[in-house]
């Protein structure tokens, strides 16, 4: 993916700060909420500077929002079949400053990307299934 410098800078600044909050968060509401500061300036850089790598990796981490999101509204509006995991708070802080950490070098950012949407996928119908079958056959 080629960034101008300015805007790869953007997008640490912006990691940065999203982390920050996320950790500072009290609730996972709150840290779901500045999650999306990291879709929010992939968005603005990809309308300046369009490219299929950087178009992946924000429609994974907006997916991955949406996800969640979703599972939250299930849950407070009484779907409680599917939790969420106890740690996934912690789980999203830990995969948002990797794939910080890794974001400019391809095949360690879609490592991390694989990450992230497993352990979010894991709050869905089929992947919370998924995971019980998997752990019944371990």
């Amino acid at each position: 993916m080629k960034l101008s410098e300015e805007q790869k800078s953007h997008i640490v600044d912006e990691f940065t700060y999203v982390i920050e909050k996320m950790e500072n968060s009290k609730t996972l509401d709150e840290s779901l909420y500045f999650f999306t500061g990291i879709h929010s300036a992939l968005n603005r850089i990809l309308n300046m500077n369009y490219s299929s790598e950087l178009l992946f990796t924000d429609m994974i981490v907006h997916n991955c929002h949406d996800i969640c999101n979703a599972r939250m509204q299930a849950l407070k509006a009484g779907q409680t079949v599917i939790p969420f995991a106890d740690n996934l708070g912690q789980r999203l802080i830990e995969l948002t400053r990797k794939l910080s950490d890794v974001f400019f070098v391809k095949t360690k950012r879609m490592k991390i990307l694989e990450e992230m949407i497993a352990t979010v996928y894991a709050t869905t119908g089929n992947g919370f299934y998924l995971n019980g079958k998997i752990a019944q056959t371990k």
